[in-house]
C-alpha cells in the first residue's frame, strides 16, 4: 500500500491503513488506481501503471510457487503412503 499512498487522496489511504498488517488486496487498489485515472498527469500514470504491472506480475508469481508447493507436498503425501 505504501507504494501507492502518493497517487491516493488522503482519505482513502487513511481507510487503507485500516487493512492492517494483512495489507490492501491487490484487488481494491487496481479498483482505486481506475478512479484515479482521470485525475494523473501522464508521468504519473506510467508510474501507477508500472507499478500495478509488477505487484500483479509478483501477486502471480507468488500464486504459482504456493501452487506448485501444494502440489509437491500432496506428490510427497501419496508417495510415503504407498510405502
Amino acid at each position: 500500500m505504501r507504494d501507492y499512498e502518493r497517487w491516493l487522496p488522503k482519505q482513502t489511504a487513511e481507510a487503507f491503513k485500516l487493512y492492517g498488517e494483512d495489507g490492501v488486496p491487490l484487488l481494491v487498489i487496481e479498483h482505486e488506481a481506475f478512479d484515479l485515472v482521470p485525475s494523473l498527469n501522464d508521468r504519473d500514470l506510467a508510474d501507477l501503471v508500472y507499478q500495478l504491472d509488477r505487484d500483479v506480475a509478483r501477486a502471480q508469481t507468488e500464486a504459482d510457487d504456493r501452487s506448485i508447493d501444494q502440489a509437491l507436498e500432496r506428490l510427497a503425501e501419496l508417495d510415503a503412503a504407498r510405502e
